[in-house]
């Protein structure tokens, strides 16, 4: 019985973080990398704020300090994307169009690269 419930946990861990890994490739398709490092910032102030909220943890100030930084970033990387322009492609570089393993639009599981058009 106890070899069934460890099996079954190290299942879930890792459906759980098979789903994390394709939540992280979408984010990053549809937004960027930079956004991906952004969300990562708010996970740890997120669990921190967890820890305290349900195992009663105590934060010291300089974490207190690091949480406030962390939100100020995002604070500022929000106010940066939402106030310059969209950058349009130039012409001559190289696009990545990355595909998950499973889409219909490729079979092959690698990075599709695509060469602008305007060359």
């Amino acid at each position: 019985r106890c070899a069934a419930r460890s099996w079954a946990c190290m299942l879930l861990s890792a459906t759980v973080a098979f789903f994390l890994n394709v939540a992280q490739f979408l984010v990053t398709q549809h937004t960027s990398a930079v956004t991906l490092q952004v969300l990562g910032n708010i996970k740890v102030v997120m669990l921190i704020g967890l820890s305290v909220a349900i195992f009663k943890n105590e934060v010291s100030s300089q974490s207190l300090l690091g949480v406030a930084i962390s939100l100020f970033g995002v604070a500022m990387y929000n106010w940066s994307s939402r106030s310059r322009p969209k950058a349009s492609s130039r012409a001559g570089l190289f696009e990545m169009s990355p595909t998950l393993p499973f889409s219909s639009s490729s079979a092959d599981p690698t990075l599709s690269v695509s060469r602008n058009s305007r060359d």
